[in-house]
């Protein structure tokens, strides 16, 4: 049976072919995007992600590149490519949404003959590229880098590469290739890539699998939607509380307002009532100074305490009342046209005086 190599590309990838010329070809998956494990600078290993759109972005670079035998200490370039190539990469690179792929011919012996013992089985692409800090999860694993603007510059022949099982390849003949042709159209294996590794399952388990995972991120997708809800009707009540705690202060603080409003028209007209010249812009202190100075004249207030005007203040009021009482009584005596705002406490006091020495006299003899 002989096939060409455009037979290669209709057969299953990663399956390397002889020529008649006794090359071995085939397209082959030699990328992908995923998160990969590297070196750092300080020896600890590094998770880097390699996104899918900058996968895609670098598909065309790997047209027309040299293979080579395990990874060279330097670039690929027209000085070294005579000693370093092992073969070639054809000008076909395709990419499938997750791996870039590409059909890859080795020519060389040596390389052809590590192939077929088993020394190599997978590739590894060398390439330039920009790394930056980027922590984050793709499908479920955790990195700490990302790379971007890959180009890549030979794919090399490896033991392991570090795409995993999507880059190993294998050896076929034309019995292999028979075989891929004449299978039945109605094979239902299918490719799962699950944490950037690939598994073949049959279409219904991965369907399930699938669907499963459709409804975690739908269970996922309502528990954040409850927990939102549940923060604003939280927030809202927390509203309402700070709302109701104000009401409450501007209540108590109006209910103080007013009683100390009440108190001080007390204080006023009690002043007033002893006839003490007071205005509402007095302030308390001074309000109950006045009743004070008129019951106790000459009295030092300078430097007392509050309790102090207190109780001096009690013991003023109960001393003009009681003046008053006794003034109201002697009037009362001598006619009751008298009225206790005429009254005068020194006027009743020389009276009282001026009718005791007239006893005096009468008691002597009218001398």
């Amino acid at each position: 049976m002989k096939i060409n190599s455009r037979d290669y590309s209709e057969v299953d990838t990663n399956i390397f072919h002889s020529t008649p010329e006794g090359y071995l070809t085939g397209k082959m998956c030699v990328t992908g995007a995923g998160v990969f494990r590297y070196m750092g600078d300080n020896g600890q290993i590094i998770n880097r992600v390699r996104p899918v759109e900058e996968v895609k972005k670098s598909i065309p670079t790997l047209n027309i590149k040299p293979i080579v035998l395990t990874h060279p200490n330097e670039d690929v370039t027209p000085e070294n490519i005579k000693s370093l190539s092992v073969g070639m990469s054809a000008n076909d690179a395709e990419f499938d949404g997750l791996n870039g792929f590409v059909t890859v011919t080795v020519t060389d012996k040596t390389a052809i003959d590590a192939i077929k013992r088993g020394d190599v089985k997978a590739f590894s692409c060398g390439y330039d590229c920009n790394v930056t800090p980027e922590s984050g999860v793709w499908q479920g694993m955790p990195h700490d880098e990302k790379q971007s603007d890959m180009i890549y510059n030979h794919i090399a022949l490896v033991y392991a590469g570090r795409a995993g099982d999507s880059v190993r390849f294998r050896v076929g003949d034309s019995s292999d290739i028979e075989k891929i042709f004449n299978k039945q159209k109605d094979d239902t294996m299918k490719t799962l890539t699950l944490d950037s590794v690939q598994y073949q399952a049959d279409e219904a388990v991965i369907a399930a699998f699938q669907k499963a995972t459709h409804d975690v991120d739908a269970l996922k997708t309502d528990l954040a939607t409850a927990n939102k809800e549940k923060d604003v009707a939280l927030a809202a009540r927390d509203a309402l509380q700070a709302e109701l705690k104000v009401e409450k202060e501007k209540s108590k603080s109006s209910d103080t307002v007013d009683a100390a409003v009440s108190a001080k028209v007390a204080l006023i007209d009690k002043a007033k009532s002893f006839g003490c010249e007071v205005k509402s812009s007095d302030s308390t202190e001074a309000i109950m100074s006045s009743v004070i100075l008129k019951a106790y004249d000459g009295i030092d207030l300078n430097g007392k305490s509050q309790d102090y005007f207190a109780g001096m203040f009690d013991s003023a009021c109960r001393n003009l009342e009681l003046v008053a009482k006794n003034t109201q009584k002697s009037l009362d005596s001598r006619g009751s046209e008298t009225h206790l705002e005429d009254s005068d406490p020194e006027r009743a006091y020389n009276d009282m005086c001026s009718g005791l020495g007239k006893k005096k006299q009468l008691q002597n003899g009218g001398k």
